[in-house]
């Protein structure tokens, strides 16, 4: 099928690109179903009675992986109709409180840009900040040799002390979250929505406390890289000279994912959803999502990985449909586009753009599904279905006859915000965030606690690099007074 140029490139300016993909592996693991928000099977023509269904868990008794789910789900680059874009994270200037400006000169040591060069590649930069053209000196180098530049420059500009500060990043980290997702109280939408219009109150006892932590935070966070988000892999690279040192208690990677989802939760509980700077955020998260905040969940060892497989998955998707959504209703009323177009380029690595007229089903049918997930696991068939009716469910509500389309009205947004509410993706958001932050507490834990991750770290650090101007201050030991013992009772007994 010939390729429409014009469909292409307005396809670019709707989404993020794509991720590059793997081989295929093993069928990814499916878990239980604990979540009580996923939806059968449903008819787009029926979805009204949808909407008012409770939707319940898929997996509980169809837990078998097929392969014949493979060309749905299979991950080939090669052909891949998303136009890629060079890619450095902007700075979030909305979550900063003091500003970041580390641009130390100190070289990186011991960088092999050969070393995990698939992780660089997975995380492909897009400008989310800027969907501008690329810059002409970017334009004359290929994407992975940009990449590797952007990397070495970065990783060059972290600075060692890092290894110092964990304590004092987990810390504020542990002292946003008890802010934005404070454990037992975020157990309803109500909740969650009281938490929301406490910080938008001038001068609320919340957002001074998060006011202090955030700039304590930000301070610490300054010292690993001017991304939004801290890259696991720079901060090894630069103290390791690896990306994939052996496993060990001196691992900060626990550390760092706790960091990213106090950022995480600090973006998005001050988003609206019909802002513009809602579609750069989400399409920046599905771009490092999971990764930054769990590992890649296709690795069998990597520490502070998480085991919550069905919960992530969950998240993914939501974050998918959430920035549909949003592309969706920052459609220009000049753009060519069409809405099965919007979303089959957000949701599909390849898809039939012969005829932007074609009904989604048409367009997409033989597709190959992006990996949400960003592993190198095919889809299980239950994410499959998962996927599918998600699509059916915000499909049902494109309006496609010729009155919708000289209007521009071609979505039933009220219709698509009753059936996926922004509440109820921010609930679902703060309440994943604890449970894994409470998994990442349990991680450090077994790794010995955070003094003994800075002590392990370091002495490696050292033991490889002599010179490195980095040591480790034990935490002063805190002296419990002396108990004076009670007096001796000195009074004389009555005489007889």
């Amino acid at each position: 099928m010939a390729p429409r140029s014009t469909a292409r490139s307005s396809a670019a300016r709707a989404q993020a690109s794509s991720p590059p993909k793997e081989s295929r592996l093993s069928q990814s693991p499916v878990g239980r179903r604990t979540r009580s928000s996923r939806s059968r099977s449903v008819d787009p023509e029926a979805t009204d009675a949808t909407r008012n269904k409770q939707r319940v868990g898929m997996r509980g008794d169809r837990e078998t992986s097929v392969s014949s789910v493979g060309s749905a789900t299979s991950a080939s680059s090669a052909g891949s109709r998303t136009r890629k874009r060079a890619w450095k994270p902007g700075i979030n200037q909305e979550l900063s409180i003091v500003a970041e400006d580390d641009e130390g000169k100190e070289e990186v040591r011991g960088f092999d840009p050969s070393d995990d060069e698939d992780e660089d590649v997975a995380i492909e930069f897009i400008d989310i900040q800027n969907q501008g053209a690329r810059s002409p000196a970017m334009s004359q180098m290929s994407g992975t040799t940009a990449m590797t530049s952007y990397s070495a420059q970065e990783i060059a500009k972290l600075d060692p002390m890092m290894a110092e500060i964990l304590r004092e990043l987990l810390e504020s980290a542990s002292k946003i979250l008890d802010q934005l997702a404070p454990k037992d109280a975020i157990e309803t939408e109500e909740q969650v929505e009281m938490i929301v219009a406490d910080l938008k109150v001038p001068g609320s006892r919340r957002g001074k406390h998060l006011h202090l932590h955030e700039q304590i935070f930000m301070v610490a966070k300054a010292h690993y890289g001017s991304d939004i988000y801290i890259r696991p892999s720079f901060v090894l690279r630069k103290l390791l000279g690896t990306a994939n040192p052996e496993e060990g208690n001196f691992r900060p990677d626990p550390v760092i994912y706790a960091a990213n989802l106090a950022t995480l939760v600090t973006e998005f509980l001050v988003l609206q959803r019909g802002e513009a700077k809602t579609k750069s955020t989400l399409q920046g998260v599905c771009y490092i999502f999971p990764e930054s905040f769990t590992g890649k969940l296709d690795e069998v060892v990597q520490a502070g990985q998480s085991d919550l497989v069905d919960e992530v998955f969950d998240l993914a998707l939501d974050f998918y449909t959430q920035s549909a959504m949003v592309c969706l209703a920052l459609m220009d009323e000049g753009d060519e586009l069409t809405p099965d177009q919007v979303l089959a380029s957000i949701f599909y690595d390849q898809y039939d753009e012969s005829d932007p007229r074609a009904p989604f089903a048409e367009m997409t049918d033989g597709g190959v599904l992006k990996n949400i997930l960003r592993s190198g696991q095919p889809y299980s068939e239950v994410q499959v279905e998962m996927i599918q009716e998600r699509l059916a469910l915000i499909n049902s509500t494109f309006r496609n006859s010729d009155e919708a389309r000289e209007v521009r009205d071609l979505v039933d947004f009220d219709q698509l915000n009753e059936m996926f509410p922004w509440l109820t993706f921010i609930t679902h958001l703060v309440q994943w965030t604890r449970s894994r932050f409470t998994e990442i507490t349990q991680t450090i834990s077994k790794q010995g606690g955070i003094d003994e991750i800075t002590k392990s770290l370091i002495e490696l650090i050292k033991s490889n690099d002599s010179q490195v101007e980095i040591r480790y201050d034990p935490p002063p030991t805190v002296t419990r007074k002396r108990e004076l013992l009670p007096a001796a009772d000195i009074t004389q007994s009555n005489k007889r």
